[in-house]
Formats: C-alpha cells, sequence, structure tokens
C-alpha cells in the first residue's frame, strides 16, 4: 500500500501519550480496555512515544505506520493487565521509568522537550508527570482540576444531570441509584405500561444502557449482584435523532469543532455522520449549550476535548417556532470518538472542516469485494477509506456514499 504522507501540520512538543481507556468506568474491564487502545493510535505524531496496556495489534500497528511514518513502537508495561490501571502499572514498572527517562534525557540534550498526555484525564498522571519530571500538555487539565476529581465527574452522567439545569441546559430527568433495591423501586415507580431507560453513569458507548417496562427489565435486575455499579434511571423518550457536539478546551481559549449525527443501536453508539443538515435553531442551541459548559469547565481548569450528547425529539406542531425539544443526555471530557475521527481526517486529508466528510459505523465491514464494487478505482486509502484498528472496522472520508447511509 502507497504511503500517503500526512498534509503539513503545525509540529508541537512531542508527547508521551497514555492509553489508560480503563479509567472510562467499571464496565471496561482491562482487557476490553487494552483492544479499545488500538484505534487511538491514529492519535500520534512523529517524535511522540505511546504507552499501551499491553503491545498494539501487529498488523494495525504496521498498518498505521504505512500511513503516518516516523512513529515510535508503543511501550507497554510488563505486569498483566489485571495488576491494576495502566499509570499504576507504569509506576510500578521500574525498568520502564528508567527506559523512558533515558529517552527524555537524550531528547532534552536536542533541546527537545516531552509533554505527557492521556487519553483519559486521570488525576494518577500527576504522580507520573512528577517522577518523569515533564510538564503536562496544554490540552490536559490544571493540578488544581484533577486532584479535586473532576475528570469523573465531567464523565458522570448522574454529575451532569444535576450541573446542567444550573446552567439553564434541558436535561432527561432521571433519579440516581446504588443498589439493586433502589434500582427496583425506581422503575417501578414509572408504572408497567411505562417505557424506562437503565444507563451506568460512567461508561462510554452505550455500555450497560438497557430499555422496556419494568416487567420486560425485571429479569435482567434479578441477574445483578446487590451491589451495582451507579445507575441513572429515566424514561425512556422517543427521540429521533442524537446529535453530538465537540469542543476543544484550552487555557485561553475554545473552539466549537462542530456537531455529529451520532447511530445508535440498541440503546448504544455505534457510529456517526458529518457533517449533517441539522435545522438551523437546533445548531444554535446545541452550540450555545456546549459554549456555556465548555466556559465552565475553563473556569474550574479543565482543558481537552468536551463531548457532549443531545437527544431531538422533533415536534409534531408546527406553530411553536421551534423544529424540535432538545434535552443534554451526557457529557464525555476526554479523547472520544468525534475527536478522534477529526483527528484522523485533519492529519490525513488536511481539510478544512467545515468541507470534511466523514461516515463510521461499527456495523460496516465491508469485504474486499464490496469495497471494490464502492471504489472500483482501488488505493481505498487514497479515496478516503482507513480500516480503524484492526477489527474490520473501516471509517470513511470521503463524501458519504448512499449505500452507506441506508446502511444504518
Amino acid at each position: 500500500m502507497p504511503k500517503i504522507m500526512p498534509k503539513s501540520m503545525p509540529k508541537s512538543m512531542p508527547k508521551i501519550l497514555i492509553f489508560n481507556t480503563e479509567e472510562v468506568g467499571p464496565s471496561f474491564c482491562n482487557h476490553t480496555a487494552a483492544r479499545a487502545a488500538n484505534r487511538y493510535l491514529w492519535l500520534l505524531e512523529e517524535g511522540d512515544i505511546a504507552i499501551t496496556p499491553t503491545p498494539p495489534n501487529e498488523a494495525h500497528w504496521n498498518y498505521v505506520q504505512s500511513i503516518i511514518p516516523g512513529m515510535t513502537y508503543p511501550l507497554s508495561p510488563s505486569s498483566p493487565v489485571s495488576a491494576g490501571g495502566l499509570i499504576h502499572r507504569i509506576v510500578a514498572d521500574q525498568a520502564l521509568i528508567e527506559h523512558l527517562r533515558k529517552i527524555i534525557t537524550k531528547k532534552q540534550k536536542l533541546d527537545i522537550q516531552f509533554q505527557l498526555c492521556t487519553y483519559f484525564p486521570s488525576p494518577e498522571i500527576l504522580q507520573l508527570s512528577k517522577i518523569l519530571d515533564i510538564p503536562l500538555h496544554p490540552l490536559m487539565p490544571s493540578t488544581e482540576f484533577l486532584q479535586a476529581g473532576l475528570s469523573l465527574k465531567f464523565n458522570s452522567k448522574s454529575y451532569i444531570t444535576q450541573l446542567a439545569p444550573k446552567l439553564n441546559i434541558p436535561v432527561v430527568p432521571g433519579v440516581v441509584v446504588n443498589n439493586k433495591q433502589q434500582l427496583t423501586a425506581a422503575i417501578n415507580n414509572y408504572g408497567n405500561n411505562s417505557a424506562v431507560m437503565i444507563k451506568k453513569t460512567l461508561s462510554a458507548g452505550g455500555y450497560g444502557n438497557h430499555a422496556g417496562t419494568p416487567s420486560q427489565l425485571q429479569p435482567l435486575i434479578e441477574e445483578m449482584p446487590s451491589q451495582i455499579e451507579e445507575m441513572i434511571v429515566g424514561p425512556l423518550l422517543p427521540f429521533t435523532k442524537t446529535i453530538g457536539s465537540l469542543a476543544e478546551i484550552g487555557s485561553e481559549q475554545i473552539k466549537f469543532l462542530g456537531m455529529d449525527l451520532q447511530i445508535i443501536k440498541q440503546y448504544g453508539w455505534c457510529g456517526l455522520q458529518y457533517p449533517y443538515p441539522f435545522p438551523l435553531d437546533i445548531q444554535k442551541k446545541i452550540k450555545n449549550w456546549t459554549m456555556i459548559l465548555a466556559e465552565h469547565l475553563q473556569s474550574l481548569g479543565g482543558r481537552g476535548y468536551l463531548n457532549l450528547d443531545f437527544g431531538v425529539i422533533e415536534n409534531a406542531e408546527k406553530d411553536t417556532g421551534e423544529t424540535a425539544s432538545i434535552l443534554l443526555l451526557e457529557s464525555n471530557f476526554r479523547y472520544n470518538g468525534f475527536s478522534l475521527m477529526l483527528r484522523i481526517l485533519e492529519l490525513i486529508h488536511g481539510h478544512t472542516l467545515p468541507h470534511a466528510h466523514l461516515y463510521y459505523s461499527a456495523n460496516w465491514r465491508p469485504s474486499t469485494d464490496q469495497l471494490q464494487t464502492l471504489f472500483p478505482h482501488g488505493n481505498y486509502e487514497q479515496q478516503g477509506i482507513f480500516q480503524l484498528d484492526g477489527t474490520g472496522q473501516y471509517v470513511c472520508f470521503s463524501k458519504v456514499p448512499r449505500v452507506l447511509v441506508d446502511e444504518k
């Protein structure tokens, strides 16, 4: 496959990027998180050092490296993933720490300074920053923010549904539960014929989401242990669209990066389409609410990527002056699917984002024959089709073919 050189981009200081995907929530066991880390190899640039839970999928690494040359093979702690979170394993691995120190010292002699960055903004990164004596990346939260445990809060559905109304952002009503007894009571409060949605407050991609009437959900609840992960229970609303928004929060400025149409399967995230022709009143509201929450985060020392999900209920009555009711569903303050896709898009194509096209679905796993039918000239990468993570999933960065839209 021919190399596709990345478009010219301003070179920043190299990063030591830690793929601590397991910190998204209890549902992400260490083995699941290790597999998920493969797709975030696309965040790397020449000169960066990646530390992954386990060595990456070899075929996928070779694929990414063939497209973005000059990258260094990722490092991994020697301890098994069952030994704990990734940052904890790094700190406990003295051989890995000494290896990193040698690399850092060697680069410092060339006047090159590393910056430390994580997938999930964990407070544990402060200890590693001190051990390695290197600063945090500019898109990492402040020390005060991390020490206060705010990263978890701004990734928690329960916290965001309490905070958002104080900022005049409407949310789906819900009740937070912490054990099976509370969960059963909360569901039964809706009545036997009412559809209910259950979500784990700390999770990603819809893992742990369930919906149904109380009688339909009862067998699921009976199988749960007495002590459960924190969950939020609310009504199952007739959303016609789910929209994601994205902002990049720096110490001095906030960039609104756009909105995507999310592809939802079985009440979980399955992909996205960008851009999408949302009505102007919807765009205005979502951008405004995103910036309000981003400014609040920034005032607390939050820096990084803020992804918000909104549910849309299109109004049947046309005399309201508005096309839809919009409710905030959740907040993801970390690298996420939308920020990853836009990063690949900018790195590979160099498009200005308003003129870009992007389609991704976890269900779109085309065979070679299907790709040849869609793109008969071959060289899929030259036409904007890239493998995402070595599992047969592809991302389309060319103008979305009709067959892809129909797939969802």
